[in-house]
C-alpha cells in the first residue's frame, strides 16, 4: 500500500489502538512502500525496526536466495510454534521452499525481539579446539547483530499492545506442497499471541496469569488479572492484590489497579526479585475471593521461576556438537561418553565409600585344627610310602 493510504489522524488512532488499548498491529513489508516509505513520526515509531526512508521501490533487496530459520527467541515464542518439540519445529521452517525477496533492515529498536531469520544455508563452523571454542563464544556474543541483518520477523510490545513486523511478503509460500496447514498455524499463532494477556490459571470467572514464565533478578514481573461476572461484565474490586510465595511463604505483595477501557483487566507490577528458584502469585480481594468460589476453587494462583540468566551461553545451541564436547572435556578434565556408555557413568562420580588396604598376619601353629591337618597329612604320606616299599 501506498504510504498516503494512511494519514497522520489514522496513523494517531492506530497508535492509541495499540498503546492504550492493547492491540495487536502486524506490518507485512513490501517492496513498493512499506515500511521504508512511512513518513509520519508517529508510523515509524511504531515500526520495531530501524530502516532507511526512501521513496525508491525494492524490489531487488534480498541478495540470494535463503529459507526461514528460527532465533533462539523464536524457538520458545508462541508465535513460531509449527511442530511438537524445539528440534521438530526447527526442521519444519528450515523445510519450507526457498525465498528471494525480503526488506533490508539497519537496526533492532530496544524491546524488540528477532523470531524468525534468513538463512543460506551455511553450516555452522564445528569446535575443536580450545582457540575455536573462544571464537565460537565470540560469535554467540555478536548474534544479536547477525540476526538484525537478517530479520524475517520482529516483534515488540508497545505500550499495552503489540507489534509484528514481517519483513517480506512471501508467507504465502508456507502453503507449497503442504496446503494451508503451516500457514493458517502461523496466523493464527500470531493472532493469539497479540490477542492479549495469557492468562493461563483461572475459570471462568477470574483469570490470573503473568508475562512470563521465567524471569532474572533484573526483571519485574507483571502479573495480569481479569475479573467478570456470570453474565461476562466486568467487576471492580477496590480490594484486589496479589501475594508472592516462596516455599509457601508470603514474601511479597502488590496492589492491582485497573487498567482502563479493558474490560474487567487489573495489572501490578511487582519489585525484581534476586532470589533464584520457584514462586507463584496468588490473588486476593473481597469480590475476587467470591468469584474464585463460585469458579469452584478455594484459591487462584499461578507459578513462575526466577533464574540467573535467561540466556545462558550453554543453551545458546543445544544441538549435538561432538568435537565441542570434546574439546570441552578435555579442557575440564572431564570425559564424553555415548548413549550406549552411560553405564560408566556411575564410576566416574566420586564414590561415599574410601577403600583401604590392611595387612593382617595369622599364625596357623597355634590353631588346632590346622595342626591337626598338618599332622594326617604327614601320615598319610608315610603310609603311603611304606605301603609302597618305599624308605
Amino acid at each position: 500500500m501506498d504510504a498516503e493510504a494512511v494519514d497522520q489522524p489514522t496513523w494517531d488512532i492506530i497508535s492509541r489502538c495499540v498503546s492504550e488499548r492493547g492491540a495487536l498491529l502486524v506490518l507485512v513489508a513490501g517492496p513498493r512502500a512499506m515500511p521504508h516509505a512511512i513518513s509520519s513520526p508517529t508510523g515509524r515509531a511504531l515500526v520495531p525496526a530501524e530502516v532507511a526512508q526512501s521513496r525508491q521501490t525494492l524490489f531487488g533487496a534480498g541478495g540470494d536466495p535463503f529459507r526461514w530459520a528460527l532465533t533462539q527467541a523464536g524457538q520458545r515464542h508462541p508465535a513460531t510454534q509449527q511442530g511438537a518439540g524445539d528440534v521438530s519445529n526447527e526442521q519444519v521452517w528450515a523445510g519450507f521452499p526457498e525465498i528471494r525477496w525480503r526488506h533490508p533492515v539497519s537496526s533492532i529498536k530496544e524491546g524488540a525481539e528477532v523470531l524468525l531469520v534468513a538463512s543460506t544455508g551455511a553450516e555452522k563452523p564445528r569446535v575443536a579446539s580450545a582457540v575455536a571454542l573462544t571464537d565460537a563464544l565470540g560469535e554467540l556474543a555478536n548474534r544479536s547483530a547477525r540476526e538484525a541483518e537478517s530479520a524475517l520477523l520482529v516483534t515488540r510490545h508497545t505500550g499495552k499492545g503489540r507489534v509484528a513486523l514481517l519483513l517480506t511478503d512471501r508467507t504465502w509460500r508456507l502453503r507449497e506442497g503442504a496446503g494451508d496447514i503451516f500457514h493458517h498455524r502461523f496466523w493464527g499463532n500470531l493472532v493469539r499471541w497479540g490477542a492479549g494477556p495469557v492468562l493461563r490459571a483461572g475459570g471462568t470467572r477470574v483469570r490470573m496469569g503473568t508475562d512470563q514464565l521465567t524471569y532474572t533478578p533484573d526483571d519485574r514481573p507483571l502479573v495480569t488479572a481479569r475479573l467478570r461476572d456470570s453474565e461476562l461484565l466486568p467487576v471492580d474490586d477496590p480490594s484486589l492484590r496479589v501475594e508472592v510465595l516462596h516455599d509457601g511463604a508470603v514474601v511479597a505483595t502488590a496492589p492491582m489497579t485497573a487498567v482502563k477501557d479493558s474490560h474487567g483487566l487489573f495489572e501490578a507490577t511487582l519489585d525484581r526479585i534476586t532470589t533464584g528458584g520457584g514462586y507463584s502469585v496468588r490473588l486476593r480481594g473481597d469480590r475476587a475471593e467470591e468469584l474464585v468460589r463460585e469458579d469452584g476453587a478455594d484459591t487462584l494462583t499461578a507459578g513462575f521461576r526466577v533464574v540467573g540468566s535467561r540466556g545462558p551461553i550453554e543453551l545458546a545451541e543445544t544441538t549435538l556438537n561432538l568435537p565441542l564436547l570434546e574439546t570441552i572435556a578435555q579442557l575440564s578434565g572431564g570425559k564424553v561418553v555415548s548413549l550406549d556408555e552411560t553405564g560408566e557413568l556411575a564410576s566416574l562420580f566420586q564414590s561415599d565409600k574410601n577403600a583401604r588396604e590392611e595387612i593382617r598376619e595369622t599364625s596357623l601353629w597355634d590353631n588346632g585344627w590346622t595342626l591337626a591337618l598338618m599332622a594326617g597329612l604327614l601320615a598319610a604320606e608315610w603310609i603311603a610310602r611304606r605301603t609302597g616299599g618305599l624308605p
